[in-house]
């Protein structure tokens, strides 16, 4: 089974942020939408998006596939839901399409502007759209708290340097992170420090807070909750409910 993001009608309202990419790889808590799906269902996905951007975020199809909306975030009621599904049906929230299972020939003529020939099925409980770029800080918070909870869940912490001053037990730290001579509180939310990532000397970092791969906190910075650093970058200062990418 494998999992194929469409845009749906969110992706003008995500303008700019989506000239350059599907809405499904936008990135809310640590993950992309698109990696948290991989991870939840346990498949590999791709793109159904603008014919532009199709060249480098082809779409693959399979015998069937998963067709899940790029706005919508996993969580274990909505896996549960698509689990459930038939070949040809579709399940909605109120007028929102979430997901349809269908075969290769069907995924391959799947237009999401007309699905009524789809058999409804109706789904009522609440979940994480992302319909608006502010939709994206409002929701960081929780997403980053799903997403430590996915990615640490029966795994230990690579080792963190005495030299730290830690606060709360929720800090993950990734082979080959390092932090020395700072504080992180997690009291308030967890704190992930991804592979090869860096917390120079002399930060103060408050949880919720998610630094990706091969990034770097310079000496000095103050970073406060709800905030993500993605790949590969470096960030110094004052930052506070931010996502970097």
């Amino acid at each position: 089974m494998t999992i194929i993001l469409f845009d749906g009608p969110s992706r003008g309202n995500l303008l700019p942020l989506t000239f350059t990419r599907p809405v499904g790889h936008l990135r809310i808590g640590i993950l992309t939408i698109g990696e948290k799906w991989e991870k939840w269902l346990k498949s590999d996905s791709s793109y159904l998006t603008q014919p532009y951007l199709q060249k480098k975020f082809p779409a693959h199809f399979s015998e069937l596939n998963y067709l899940i909306n790029g706005s919508v975030c996993p969580d274990e009621g909505l896996c549960e839901a698509i689990d459930k599904l038939v070949e040809g049906e579709a399940l909605f929230y109120q007028d929102v399409l979430i997901a349809l299972k269908l075969n290769q020939a069907s995924s391959r003529e799947f237009d999401p502007e007309n699905v009524a020939s789809y058999r409804r099925v109706d789904y009522t409980a609440a979940f994480v759209q992302i319909n608006y770029p502010e939709d994206i800080f409002s929701n960081n918070d929780q997403e980053l708290h799903k997403d430590f909870a996915l990615l640490t869940k029966g795994r230990v912490s690579a080792p963190i340097s005495s030299t730290n001053t830690l606060l709360g037990n929720d800090i993950f730290l990734e082979d080959g992170a390092q932090a020395e001579c700072s504080t992180l509180n997690s009291l308030q939310g967890p704190i992930y420090i991804g592979k090869n990532s860096q917390i120079w000397e002399g930060c103060h970092i408050r949880g919720s807070f998610a630094i990706c791969n091969d990034s770097q906190v310079k000496m000095g910075a103050r970073i406060y909750g709800m905030t993500t650093v993605g790949p590969f970058c470096r960030v110094g200062g004052e930052i506070n409910n931010s996502v970097i990418w």
